[in-house]
């Protein structure tokens, strides 16, 4: 018995996966997801242009968090407010800096 033919590399565009259309350089809505809290080189969802992500930190559920636990641990004296001033518990906002569209968000939990 033979084996299978080979495809061959003329496939109609009705036969196309969607992945074979896709425009090469672009990114895929998943990829958006792993910028982390330090700016990050990506591709704008929005104007398409290749940019260096500006960083926006605010508070976020991690910091009101550790205070919760930290006040049931006894640190009530002031302690709670340790997690306000811990950067890495900040939500990281990633912004286009050509168009100032909002691109992602990093969470650290």
């Amino acid at each position: 018995m033979l084996p299978p033919p080979l495809p061959s590399q003329d496939v109609p565009a009705a036969e196309q996966t969607h992945s074979d259309r896709m425009v090469p350089g672009l990114l895929h809505p998943c990829e958006l997801e792993i910028l982390g809290p330090t700016a990050a080189v990506t591709k704008c969802p929005s104007c398409a242009e290749v940019v260096t992500t500006e960083t926006h930190n605010t508070r976020g559920a991690a910091m009101w968090i550790m205070c919760f636990f930290c006040s049931v641990m006894g640190c009530v004296a002031g302690c709670c407010l340790i997690p306000f001033y811990m950067k890495r518990l900040r939500n990281t906002h990633h912004r286009c800096p050509q168009c100032q569209a909002h691109i992602s968000t990093h969470y650290p939990l």
